[in-house]
């Protein structure tokens, strides 16, 4: 079914409510109105026209936590343009991967430090003119390059019609509405902060941008001051956020609508703890792809008794679980996670990831090892590039890791498969100390003997001090394997 492009309801709110605060900066307060936010539009587009940016072009840039790269993002959907949104973080080398990757025209970066890349400062100049949009929804939209937990880089290709329907998907969920103020810690360059932009804009809504959790004592000043109604963030930032400041987000369990949380791995705990600190807030957390945004949902009160799955099939999504040679499985039996719907990508960049990304009937291939039980909640068992070969016994770090955090001490886990001369593979296991805790690796192992086969059972136990993750809060085992 069509639906209204994200850039063509953007400007229709810009239209209907100009004196309205689209946009707010914590650190300073600046405010953005959706009039103003209309003028930046119109000034960046003019500037990339000069520039030779025409409709389809590929442009690059710098997904920094500003104001700015919203303006250059949306004027670029308003041309037709393609948007490239890569971390402000990224190494020289991944830029320059993706960059041979995307085949850009143009890439900009804030202080055009990057190879071939320009400022922003000439595409920041407002102009009060009228224009039509190009786009339509068939056209490319955005590119995003995998984050990537291994591997080089793939690049996600997503149309109007793509975007458009995922907004639709998360905001029949959430129930985002134009009274909404909403703080977004995120980085923009993944596609949780990239969507909340999208949603909340799309929705009329006021968008906070807080840069981070590491300042916890910043943040809770921002939900007071701008009267907050709805919080985002990557399951990690929650952990840190709750180790940091306590019990101090219950504070505001009268103001706060909703949270979501992103879709890395959470203690059923941990789920529990925030919608109990939170009893009148919607607390729940997607799963979901770059490929996929918001795949299922997961409530924590409604489906309280779920916990440890991730939620149902979202609304404009659908959910099967598939055998290795494409068999639609039943409930209960493990495969791989597939999803279909108008909020999956047609395709990636590259053709040889294309081959094997799709099974008959339209379902995407996650890579995702799961279950659905018979109400359709589904609950993910490991990664299938993860899963650790010991004496052709399948280990799932996920059931390891889950037995090593429920041990006294240890606040995170982490398993990776070793070589092993005789079983092939072995699980090595790294942890993370609770607060103000030391723990003991041979009393850790000799409490998993009870909770775990011989074969599960870690072969080492390595202490350390932070899990290696990458922006949306997942794990990068390839960084933990090289520490072997």
């Amino acid at each position: 079914m069509p639906r209204e492009l994200f850039i063509a309801k953007v400007l229709k709110n810009c239209a209907n409510k100009p004196d309205k605060t689209a946009l707010i900066r914590s650190d300073d307060g600046l405010t953005v109105s959706y009039g103003e936010l209309k003028n930046y539009i119109s000034g960046a587009r003019e500037a990339l026209i000069k520039a030779n940016v025409r409709k389809g072009d590929r442009v690059m840039l710098n997904a920094a936590h500003d104001f700015n790269f919203i303006f250059l993002y949306l004027a670029l959907h308003s041309m037709g343009a393609v948007a490239v949104p890569l971390d402000p973080g990224m190494t020289r080398e991944r830029y320059l991967t993706v960059k041979e990757s995307a085949g850009p025209v143009l890439c900009l970066w804030s202080d055009a430090s990057m190879p071939d890349s320009v400022g922003y400062d000439a595409f920041l100049n407002p102009a009060d003119e009228d224009f039509e949009i190009a786009a339509t929804e068939d056209d490319l939209a955005d590119i995003m390059f995998t984050s990537g937990t291994t591997g080089k880089p793939k690049g996600v290709a997503l149309k109007q019609a793509t975007i458009a329907a995922a907004v639709n998907n998360i905001n029949m969920f959430i129930g985002n509405g134009e009274d909404d103020i909403e703080l977004c810690p995120m980085p923009l360059s993944h596609s949780f902060g990239l969507a909340r932009i999208r949603c909340n804009l799309y929705a009329g809504a006021t968008l906070v941008l807080e840069n981070g959790v590491s300042r916890p004592k910043h943040l809770f000043q921002s939900l007071d001051a701008y009267n907050v109604t709805g919080l985002s963030m990557v399951g990690a930032a929650w952990t840190i956020l709750s180790r940091l400041s306590g019990d101090k987000l219950g504070n505001f369990a009268n103001r706060l609508k909703y949270v979501e949380l992103g879709s890395a791995p959470l203690p059923p705990e941990s789920k529990a703890r925030l919608a109990s600190l939170l009893p009148n807030t919607k607390t729940c957390m997607h799963y979901g792809l770059t490929e996929a945004s918001r795949a299922a949902f997961l409530d924590f009160r409604a489906d309280s008794e779920r916990l440890e799955s991730v939620g149902r099939a979202s609304p404009l999504c659908e959910i099967a679980i598939f055998s290795p040679d494409g068999e639609k499985l039943a409930a209960g039996e493990e495969g791989e996670v597939c999803v279909r719907g108008d909020i999956v990508f047609p395709g990636y960049l590259e053709d040889e990831h294309n081959r094997e990304a799709f099974f008959p009937g339209g379902y995407m291939r996650t890579g995702d090892l799961g279950l659905l039980d018979e109400n359709g909640y589904l609950r993910l068992t490991g990664r299938i590039k993860e899963m650790i070969n010991v004496a052709g016994e399948k280990v799932s770090p996920y059931d390891v890791e889950r037995e090593l955090e429920a041990c006294p001490g240890v606040g995170e886990a982490a398993c990776v498969a070793m070589p092993d001369p005789l079983l092939g593979e072995a699980v090595a296991a790294f942890i993370v100390p609770a607060e103000d805790a030391s723990p003991d690796p041979s009393a850790i192992l000799s409490a998993l003997k009870n909770r775990l086969q011989t074969y599960q059972t870690p072969k080492i136990v390595k202490i350390i001090e932070r899990l290696p993750r990458t922006v949306s809060g997942k794990i990068q085992r390839a960084a933990l394997k090289e520490r072997l």
